[in-house]
């Protein structure tokens, strides 16, 4: 804050003309503006750490939008998988973009857990992936290689099962997936929830305590 001459601060001159450089009063006033400035120091630290966060996240959700984009009604995983059902060409691109999908999820996932000024709506943000994937069609979800890590909330995708679970069981890869109240659709529906939002909705940011 050099240059900046701030409330605090003129009160501590203030004080010091009117009792002396040694007052206790001068003192105290000079710590309170030695503290505010300090404090008004961390608070632009904090704000721009915030500001960077905030910047990551709403780019990890438009990766994950646009990986979404493949598993959507009319997309290339439905238009590959009536082409050539459980074929290896099905099957390879199958995988990559389920690979893509996954990654794409662990970085959102990975920005909330890793933030200290997340609001309480942003930490449940994911919590219908997670149960989708521990409830009722958790063994299927399971035999088809993906599992989620139930303290980071990380998916794995174990791409050999998911190969075996394709050839198969193409027609039940695809309505997990893709079906209403399944992966894709329960992913798009918390996209667009966030894109709803005004960019910082699910952060808190940091202000000043001397006000």
């Amino acid at each position: 804050m050099t240059g900046m001459r701030t409330i605090t601060g003129l009160a501590a001159e203030g004080l010091a003309s009117s009792y002396g450089a040694n007052s206790t009063a001068v003192a105290a006033a000079g710590k309170q503006a030695a503290a505010a400035q300090a404090g008004d120091a961390l608070l632009q630290l904090q704000q721009a750490a915030v500001g960077k966060q905030i910047n990551g996240f709403a780019e990890s959700v438009q990766v994950l939008n646009r990986r979404l984009r493949v598993f959507s009604s009319g997309g290339m995983f439905e238009l590959y998988y009536s082409k050539s059902g459980s074929g290896e060409g099905f099957s390879s691109f199958a995988r990559n973009s389920l690979r893509s999908l996954v990654d794409a999820y662990n970085s959102v996932n990975g920005m909330i857990k890793s933030s200290g000024y997340v609001t309480e709506e942003g930490k449940r943000l994911l919590n219908g992936v997670q149960a989708l994937l521990q409830g009722k069609d958790g063994q299927d979800y399971l035999n088809m290689g993906l599992t989620v890590d139930k303290d980071t909330g990380m998916i794995k995708l174990d791409e050999q099962k998911l190969a075996g679970f394709l050839t198969e069981n193409a027609a039940q890869a695809k309505k997990l997936l893709m079906d209403k109240g399944f992966l894709a659709p329960t992913l798009q529906n918390i996209i667009q929830d966030v894109l709803g939002k005004k960019e910082d909705y699910y952060f808190c940011r940091p202000f000043s305590v001397y006000v």
